[in-house]
C-alpha cells in the first residue's frame, strides 16, 4: 500500500488561505479530485526547538457522488467548516463531529489551541486509480484510511484523535470485478 500511496498525486491545502470553507470545495474541484484519503493536520510551533511541527487530528476518506452536482471535496469541506475559526461556521449535523468530538480530544490530548489558521488538509488523490472492484471502491478506500490510522499507531504508538476505530471492518475483503460479475450474472 505504501508504494501505492508513493505514486498517488497530492495534494496540502491550507485553511488559512481560505476565507469560507466552500473555498475550499473550490480548490478540491481546480484539481479534480472524485476519490481520496484525506488528513487534518495541525501545525504548531515548537517553541524548544524554533521549529513548525504538525500532528494528525484524524484520516478520511472522501467517496461520494456529491462532486457531480459540483460539491467538491463534501466530506472535507463539511468537516473544515466546523474548525473554529472561520469568520462564519458551518451548522448542522453534516461534520459536526469535528466540532464536538475530534477537536476537543485532539486539544486534550496535545493540550493545544486548534484554530482554521493553523490547519492543513492533505490529500492523497484516489480519481484516476485502478481499483481491483469498481464495485467496491468505498471499500478499498476505507482500506487505505485504515492503512493511514495502522501507519500512525506504528509511528507513534496511538491513533490519532479523530480516528479512535478502524475504517475498515474487520474480516472485509475486496472481490475483483470479475469475480463479481461470475458470482452475480443473471443466467
Amino acid at each position: 500500500m505504501k508504494s501505492t500511496i508513493q505514486q498517488l498525486p497530492f495534494y496540502q491545502f491550507y485553511l488559512r488561505d481560505y476565507t469560507h470553507p466552500k473555498n475550499l470545495s473550490h480548490a478540491i474541484g481546480v484539481i479534480g479530485s472524485t476519490r481520496y484519503c484525506y488528513a487534518f493536520t495541525h501545525l504548531y510551533r515548537d517553541t524548544e526547538k524554533f521549529t513548525i511541527n504538525s500532528a494528525v487530528i484524524k484520516y478520511g476518506k472522501g467517496a461520494d457522488f456529491e462532486w457531480q452536482k459540483g460539491n467538491w471535496g463534501d466530506r472535507v469541506y463539511r468537516q473544515a467548516g466546523n474548525i473554529p475559526g472561520w469568520d462564519v461556521m458551518l451548522t448542522g449535523e453534516s461534520g459536526e463531529e469535528m466540532i464536538k468530538n475530534y477537536i476537543p480530544a485532539y486539544q486534550a490530548k496535545y493540550n493545544r489551541t486548534v484554530h482554521k489558521d493553523d490547519v492543513a488538509v492533505l490529500l492523497w488523490d484516489f480519481s484516476t486509480y485502478k481499483f481491483i472492484s469498481e464495485h467496491q471502491w468505498d471499500l478499498c478506500l476505507r482500506q487505505f484510511e485504515n492503512f493511514f490510522i495502522e501507519e500512525h499507531e506504528r509511528n507513534f504508538g496511538f491513533r490519532p484523535p479523530g480516528n479512535t476505530k478502524n475504517a475498515v471492518t474487520p474480516g472485509t475483503t475486496v472481490v475483483s470485478d470479475q469475480t463479481f460479475d461470475t458470482l452475480f450474472t443473471a443466467t
